[in-house]
């Protein structure tokens, strides 16, 4: 990191308004669970849940696409770039 701020890359007052921001450690945390990948590993699992209701009740039920109901299982799909970036707005 010193390194960094040493060599000009970045804009080093820029990084230090971000690190005073009182939202840093938020961010902080957002980045850190986005990197680990946990939230894509949630997601994922959300995604799992709704496609297995799905195809539970396409199978039973056989409604059109149409449906209220399956277009709102459908909506309720997640988009794991999407998530992270709504979740981590900064």
């Amino acid at each position: 990191m010193i390194e960094l701020l040493k060599s000009g890359l970045v804009d080093n007052s820029l990084l230090c308004e971000l690190a005073t921001h009182p939202d840093f450690p938020r961010l902080m945390a957002d980045l850190e669970i986005y990197v680990n990948g946990v939230a894509g590993k949630q997601v994922q699992s959300a995604n799992a849940i709704v496609d297995a209701v799905s195809a539970t009740i396409m199978k039973q039920h056989n409604p059109g696409l149409t449906d209220p109901q399956l277009r709102q299982l459908i909506a309720a799909h997640i988009d794991d770039d999407s998530f992270c970036r709504y979740v981590i707005p900064y």
